[in-house]
């Protein structure tokens, strides 16, 4: 079968394209063909947590991190869909959380502690989320991280002041 100079130019195009799209999507980490269910973590503060961190069930990897969206202007809560592989049932009741990284030295990632449930989560359900308090200078300088003057000064006359509304009872 012969074709024309026309036919064999548009082909060219469209092959080009399809390649273009494809290696756009790959660069951005989203997988056209993922067809993984998805389940959603919603957090107030993810920290270094980004997108593709992995997502683990007893220290083994189950999923990634698949998007990370504002659930409203005012940045209240933030969504993180997470992408697990298909056959993982987690319990309805489990519990999911950010591990952060260690010194800089790993990624964070998410763990998702198990419930006993007997009703497994669906694709696009919501998990139940547990967050650490936000760290205080002092905690970070007890971990041995070194913190400069001001922030300490702020501690003490924090800790001061407290001290003195407690004695006053004001």
């Amino acid at each position: 079968m012969k074709f024309n100079n026309e036919t064999k130019v548009g082909l060219l195009i469209a092959g080009t394209l399809i390649l273009l799209i494809a290696g756009y999507n790959f660069l951005k980490r989203k997988d056209i063909f993922d067809r993984n269910p998805k389940i959603y973590a919603e957090f107030e503060r993810i920290g270094d947590l980004t997108k593709a961190n992995e997502v683990k069930i007893n220290g083994l990897t189950v999923g990634e991190v698949h998007e990370i969206k504002e659930t409203d202007k005012h940045l209240s809560r933030i969504r993180v869909t997470l992408s697990i592989k298909p056959g993982i049932k987690i319990p309805a009741n489990s519990v999911a959380y950010i591990k952060s990284s260690f010194g800089g030295l790993s990624a964070a990632s998410i763990v998702i502690e198990k419930g006993d449930s007997t009703t497994f989560l669906k694709n696009r359900e919501t998990i139940k989320t547990w967050e650490e308090p936000e760290e205080s200078p002092v905690g970070n300088f007890i971990k041995g991280e070194k913190i400069d003057l001001p922030t300490i000064l702020r501690v003490v006359a924090n800790a001061i002041d407290s001290l003195q509304k407690d004695s006053t009872g004001k």
